[in-house]
């Protein structure tokens, strides 16, 4: 008895399922299958039952074991690098998990174990399991898809790397990974389920679009660029509302059988959506947390020099001779809390309240200090004022109190970290409103200080 052509699709869709790829192994497995069942059928029992008794005496996940053995067998290379990426990837998940906890308790030699831990990734691992993969489908066709996801890795990889160890090159590495992922790696894999099911290809289409603008969002989030926010939430909405539904429709809720991918994949979406609302949460906490109390502690100093510079003028009788200073010191300070002023309004202006509930969304928003400070849409920011009043100031000092007293250097650090053009650029470029805040802050009370170290002197 020979099995018609509607059978034998329900046993090729069962080796697809399986992930059969290799070159001719998923043909001749259907033959040899076709021909168990036809033998059973042969004895009395139907298609249903002769399948079923087949598919136990193979066992499950008895066809993936075929493939992996056969690879073994016969191709030594693909052996190799099997063995290679067990061994590199567990060692390195170890070593960057050794090294993580080090980190974080500021142990010494985390940066030694962080540096082979990528480097075991990056040279072993990540090659090997790309060789093997390729190894298993042995299809051609997705040879540019595994080249672009080994560049891709490679960029991120190296870039988090620089990034962690503060070598320069890290955000143009990353920028590489990126921009390979999108355009390349993606639209590779897009093309190549197109052409395994073009029945599909709205459904893939749809995955393909909402994967770049969420790995865009991704970008946009690493190098504080705006829209960064709008790209991940937008994304994130239209998997899980349009992608998602389509998917499982198409590729479970036909099946007659539980599919266990089915229930892993809704259990990884819910995961990843409740994980990273939560870390996000928790990150921002604990992130913002230094900043706030830094804030407090520095209008209190500053209250504290107000008062003593208060004292100290009191003791004068001649006040006319530190007019000039006083008046620079008050533009300058009123200048300060105008800037700040305007950064609250911009908030309100986008809907962003400045109170207790929204206050983590408030202070973590970088993108209304790059705009007021550095400008934007060639409007020049209030960052160069703010930079000559400084000078202004500091010439002030100089020249009518012979007192040298150097405020812009005091923040030059941001320049030599960040690889900053300018010191507008080191200070307020990319910097959360919690940050910018301590920094106004921190600017008055040098200017405070220098008033005050000018009145002792006299």
């Amino acid at each position: 008895m020979r099995l018609n052509q509607k059978q034998i699709k329900v046993i090729s869709s069962d080796l697809e399922q399986a992930d059969i790829y290799y070159s001719h192994l998923s043909d001749d497995l259907l033959d040899h299958i076709c021909c168990d069942i036809e033998n059973a059928m042969q004895k009395g029992d139907d298609f249903v039952e002769a399948y079923k008794r087949v598919k136990q005496k193979i066992g499950i996940r008895g066809l993936e074991r075929i493939q992996e053995d056969t690879l073994l067998l016969t191709d030594k290379l693909y052996n190799i690098m099997k063995t290679v990426s067990k061994i590199s990837g567990v060692t390195s998940a170890v070593i960057l998990s050794v090294a993580s906890l080090l980190k974080i308790n500021h142990v010494e030699g985390a940066g030694i174990l962080i540096f082979l831990g990528f480097i075991s990734t990056i040279i072993f691992f990540l090659p090997s399991v790309l060789i093997a993969l390729y190894k298993e489908t042995n299809n051609s066709r997705l040879l540019i898809q595994f080249m672009a996801a080994f560049f891709s890795g490679l960029g991120i990889l190296g870039g988090f790397l620089f990034k962690i160890m503060h070598w320069p090159g890290g955000s143009l590495l990353l920028l590489g990974g990126f921009v390979f992922i999108v355009l390349f790696f993606c639209p590779a894999v897009f093309w190549n389920k197109l052409k395994e099911n073009p029945g599909k290809k709205w459904i893939y289409l749809t995955g393909f679009i909402i994967t770049v603008l969420y790995l865009t969002g991704i970008c946009f989030k690493f190098f504080h660029w705006p829209g960064a926010h709008l790209l991940l939430m937008g994304s994130s909405l239209l998997f899980a509302f349009i992608f998602f539904p389509l998917y499982a429709k198409a590729t479970f809720f036909n099946s007659d059988k539980f599919i266990g991918k089915f229930l892993f994949l809704t259990i990884v979406l819910m995961w990843a959506f409740l994980t990273s609302m939560l870390i996000r949460i928790k990150l921002s906490e604990t992130h913002l947390r230094p900043f706030i109390e830094a804030n407090a502690k520095l209008n209190k100093q500053i209250h504290l020099i107000e008062n003593s510079n208060a004292a100290l003028m009191s003791a004068f009788n001649d006040k006319e001779k530190f007019t000039k200073l006083f008046a620079q010191k008050k533009e300058l300070i009123g200048m300060l809390h105008k800037i700040e002023r305007d950064i609250q309004s911009m908030c309100y202006e986008n809907g962003i309240k400045v109170d207790e509930n929204e206050r983590l969304v408030f202070l973590s928003n970088t993108e209304f200090p790059t705009v007021k400070m550095v400008g934007s849409n060639k409007k020049e920011g209030q960052g160069e004022k703010l930079y000559n009043e400084l000078l202004s100031y500091e010439e002030l000092l100089k020249s009518e109190y012979k007192f040298e007293y150097k405020i812009l250097e005091k923040f030059n650090y941001n320049n030599e970290v960040l690889n900053a053009n300018t010191w507008i650029e080191g200070n307020f470029k990319h910097v959360s409103i919690a940050y910018f805040q301590n920094t106004l802050k921190l600017l008055e009370t040098y200017i405070l200080l220098a008033e005050n170290k000018v009145l002792n002197q006299k």
